[in-house]
């Protein structure tokens, strides 16, 4: 639980604060570990503040980046009925933040949950630079999420943290928004995507843009990546392709694993529609697919900066997506004729209905755009060296002790 005083092990650390890691593998846990390992590729000594709970088994060892877990007999970002686990996590990850402090350059939470609360408090009490990364913008963004009764503080922990933590991450404007509406200042605010290798598809990409160009009139491959769950609106996704009639060629894989498979096996059983719909279950890489894949479905009633979209771009992969949060940040185009407004079933079978009659010509103009906007911005070795020059900012002689809250800032400018 401890580090042991060897050399390497007392440079300064950038801990990394995630309630679950590697078990789950939600986005933002993906996340967390391709940014951690770019940053120790980029010579940062990164270590992660995690979780173990009962009856499930982890490797650590096959992840390549140091991981500390604390025991609790729940996953500690539920709160609610499980706060006394959340509070359990919070008091062992403050322990050791505690011992370890004089060796901390940076801590960096990642979706806040009640790590939010272990951040915050460690910038104040313990005075290390605090960076939080928001998951999710919206009307259930993050700060709304740690403001509910579940996890006892409410609207005066949400202060608190807004107040303490040094610097907060915005991976789209929608979440920027959301940080000013919660008071958060302007200048405590760093606008930093998140990223995706693009080592895994810039092989291939020109390779296969021809050839998916040529079959997307009469075998279009539409692809969903993610949790079969009811956030990703799963269901409506698959009434809506159901509803409009296809070409034959036309195939739909749904690759990830969810509480919602069941439904979606019994649907598939009943449906009338021939649409050729196939379950590929959880797929630890997903280029191959994506370089097959002509439509990325990405449907969810809530995201941040889904990953799923970012490898698809990366792939020139043209997404079918709900107007949400993050959306029009990552597509460069005025007017995304596949944007589904409110991801009902009828606007999915309008979108899909545009993608069935896209011209093989505008389909890679799209492709080779998408795929291009993505290299510029979304490169996570570009990505890891922001996050590198801002821990080295924080970690100056009081560069983490600045305008925090718009309240700060209204004082200053009026003064």
């Amino acid at each position: 639980m401890w580090l042991r005083h060897k050399q390497d092990d007392r440079q300064s650390l950038v801990v990394m604060l995630t309630c679950q890691f590697v078990e789950i593998m939600g986005g933002a846990e993906k996340q967390c570990l391709s940014l951690s390992r770019a940053l120790e590729g980029r010579g940062e000594n990164v270590i992660v503040l995690s979780s173990r709970v009962p009856g499930v088994a982890l490797d650590d060892a096959a992840i390549g980046i140091r991981v500390i877990r604390f025991w609790c007999p729940s996953p500690p970002q539920l709160a609610g009925r499980h706060l006394l686990s959340s509070l359990l996590w919070a008091v062992q990850a403050l322990f050791w933040l505690s011992w370890h402090r004089q060796h901390i350059k940076v801590v960096h939470a990642h979706q806040l949950r009640i790590n939010a609360y272990v951040a915050a408090v460690a910038s104040k009490f313990l005075k290390l630079p605090s960076v939080l990364k928001l998951g999710v913008g919206g009307e259930e963004n993050d700060l709304v999420v740690i403001g509910r009764r579940k996890y006892l503080f409410g609207k005066a922990g949400v202060d608190f943290v807004v107040r303490h933590a040094s610097r907060f991450i915005a991976i789209s404007k929608q979440i920027e928004d959301d940080l000013k509406a919660h008071g958060v200042s302007p200048f405590a605010i760093a606008s930093i995507p998140n990223g995706v290798d693009l080592t895994r598809f810039a092989a291939r990409i020109e390779e296969t843009q021809e050839a998916r160009a040529a079959s997307v009139k009469d075998a279009a491959v539409f692809s969903f990546v993610g949790r079969l769950s009811t956030e990703k609106n799963v269901l409506s996704m698959i009434a809506g392709l159901q509803s409009v009639p296809a070409p034959k060629g036309t195939s739909v894989m749904l690759a990830g694993e969810g509480p919602l498979r069941g439904a979606i096996e019994a649907r598939l059983k009943s449906a009338r529609n021939p649409l050729d719909v196939r379950l590929l279950g959880a797929i630890t890489d997903v280029s191959g697919l994506l370089h097959r894949s002509h439509f990325l479905l990405l449907l969810s009633s809530s995201e941040g900066l889904s990953n799923a979209l970012l490898e698809a771009l990366a792939a020139g992969v043209v997404p079918i997506i709900t107007d949400m949060s993050g959306a029009r940040d990552v597509i460069p185009f005025e007017n995304y004729p596949l944007f589904s407004v409110s991801g009902s079933e009828v606007d999915i079978a309008v979108a899909v209905r545009r993608a069935y009659a896209l011209d093989p010509a505008v389909w890679l103009e799209w492709s080779r755009r998408l795929s291009q906007h993505a290299e510029r911005t979304f490169d996570l070795e570009s990505v890891a060296m922001r996050y590198v020059e801002l821990y080295r900012a924080l970690s100056e002689p009081g560069a983490s002790v600045g305008l925090r809250t718009t309240r700060e800032t209204s004082q200053v400018n009026q003064a």
